[in-house]
């Protein structure tokens, strides 16, 4: 007679073994258990992490910093230059897809002499749909961080390509660099000029040869800042008349001045004075001060209005004191915009002593004409 009782016999209280259901539910819990110890020493192993070489690392440890590119050599920094000048004009256009293309490009390309950081900096300021592309561009290209918007988006208009000058006299603004213009300001002189950078500029003064040949090289020194730019322009040559070209009637003047510019060139104050001295072999001397101010207000996207004021002072031979106040000049009118040309329609309505007779005969003023190019 058997007297003991297995551990199964006393669990279940039967000498029989266990039937399906319990069979069942036996190796569900071990399936159950078999894939909570599964996840949890999966879940350990994300936690702790470790190397590819199989080597433990740390929480927070950074990958190692990949290897910085060699700098570019002369002639590849080159050919990225020419690239971005070319690319660059894109950036002008009043197409959104256009200067996003050109900001990509930018990317792509790379700017080891910073061609493109001005332009840049300015779609960042002032466009809200390329603010964030622009920025990245920024910060990839040169690590600096792109100013915020501005209030909402400006209208963005075609550059002004007579925005060297307004109405008679300079403004602070210079041409970009790489670029050529051909100014006829009011066919009183004309003015080729080459942005050697983007605020260095230089050229050559000429005038239309009626009594006199004009030549006199000229440089503009500008330094732009957040909402304007002031400017230094210096310009000096000769003057040869046609009617007796001997040495004693040649006619030496220099000069120049400061020219403040406040704004954007769509809408903008300007206030400069120039002065000038002219002398010659004939001891024969004259000073002359152009003390001017005004402004420019962009329409529409072909029409910008310009108005200037100047009180002009002069000396001649010592004869007399320095004479001042004599007369005023009010210069006024429109610009057409173009693509690559501009063209002014201009009046100068003087104001002295006298000058009431001319209004009969031009109730506007003296109609003025100017015209130019830049590529």
């Amino acid at each position: 007679m058997r007297c003991s009782t297995s551990a199964r016999d006393v669990r279940y209280g039967r000498d029989e073994p266990p039937n399906g259901k319990e069979a069942f539910v036996r190796i569900l819990s071990a399936v159950v258990l078999a894939s909570t110890a599964f996840f949890l020493v999966t879940g350990a192993r994300a936690q702790v992490g470790g190397n590819p070489d199989g080597g433990a690392r740390q929480q927070g440890d950074s990958p190692a910093p990949a290897a910085s590119p060699p700098p570019p050599t002369l002639v590849e920094q080159q050919d990225v230059d020419r690239r971005v000048e070319r690319v660059l004009p894109l950036c002008e256009s009043t197409e959104l897809a256009t200067r996003r293309f050109c900001i990509e490009e930018l990317a792509r390309s790379g700017d080891p002499s910073r061609l493109a950081y001005a332009r840049l900096r300015r779609i960042a300021l002032e466009s809200t749909e390329l603010h964030e592309l622009a920025a990245t561009t920024m910060w990839q290209l040169y690590h600096e961080a792109a100013p915020g918007l501005e209030g909402p988006e400006k209208t963005s208009y075609r550059r002004d390509p007579g925005r060297t000058h307004l109405v008679f006299f300079p403004t602070a603004f210079t041409t970009e660099r790489g670029e050529v213009s051909w100014d006829i300001v009011n066919l009183a002189y004309w003015d080729l000029n080459y942005g050697l950078s983007d605020n260095v500029e230089i050229g050559l003064r000429t005038g239309p040869p009626i009594g006199v040949f004009v030549i006199a090289p000229q440089v503009k020194f500008a330094l732009k800042f957040e909402g304007g730019s002031v400017a230094l322009h210096l310009l000096g040559g000769t003057l040869i008349p046609f009617f007796d070209s001997g040495r004693d009637n040649k006619i030496v003047f220099g000069g120049g001045g400061p020219t403040l510019s406040l704004g954007e060139p769509e809408l903008f104050f300007n206030v400069g004075v120039e002065a000038y001295v002219f002398g010659g072999s004939t001891n024969q001397t004259a000073d002359l001060l152009l003390p001017h101010v005004g402004g420019s207000v962009r329409m529409s996207e072909r029409l910008t209005l310009n108005a200037e004021v100047i009180v002009p002072g002069y000396r001649l031979n010592d004869w007399e004191g320095f004479q001042v106040g004599k007369v005023a000049l009010v210069l006024y009118g429109f610009r057409v915009v173009g693509g690559s040309m501009w063209g002014d329609i201009s009046f100068a309505a003087p104001i002295c002593h006298g000058c009431g007779e001319l209004y009969r005969f031009l109730p506007l003023g003296v109609p003025l004409l100017g015209f130019g190019f830049a590529w």
